[in-house]
């Protein structure tokens, strides 16, 4: 029988686990957890022209307790396609095990044709991921971009 991987991770806003003064996101797993199921946390933003064909950095402070693979990711959307950055692909960069708040950054060019932001944290098998505010802001060429990926729709 197939576990539902929606049926065994919860998300909620932690007070009890602050950064920055605030509460943090978490995400954590249940019984049933495996490295074949995850699950994610989702935001976006729209954004206009004044930030397209720019640079964009989006980072996030980042806390783990007893994580499989625990990741943040960013996507650029348009009506035309998409680039992601969610740290396992084309690179795993994911944070496994406990770790203290540190701060993630991933670093995207922003599409001509771009209509949003979106972003969020992730969880593959078992553990707990916390999130502070994600913030973006535009950053030079100067600053690499992360590994990504992207595709059209």
């Amino acid at each position: 029988m197939a576990t539902n991987p929606w049926g065994v991770y919860r998300s909620w806003l932690d007070a009890t686990t602050p950064v920055d003064g605030t509460s943090s996101q978490v995400l954590t797993s249940g019984p049933g957890a495996t490295l074949q199921t995850y699950a994610f946390t989702s935001g976006s933003v729209p954004i206009d022209a004044s930030r397209q064909g720019k640079r964009y950095r989006m980072r996030v402070k980042v806390k783990t307790q007893l994580t499989d693979a625990a990741f943040v990711w960013f996507r650029i959307d348009s009506p035309t396609g998409y680039v992601l950055d969610n740290m396992t692909n084309p690179t795993n960069r994911t944070v496994l095990g406990t770790t203290p708040w540190r701060e993630i950054s991933l670093v995207l060019d922003v599409p001509a044709d771009a209509t949003a932001f979106s972003y969020g944290s992730g969880l593959y098998g078992g553990g707990a991921v916390w999130v502070g505010a994600f913030t973006f802001d535009e950053v030079d060429a100067t600053l690499p971009v992360t590994p990504h990926t992207s595709g059209a729709k």
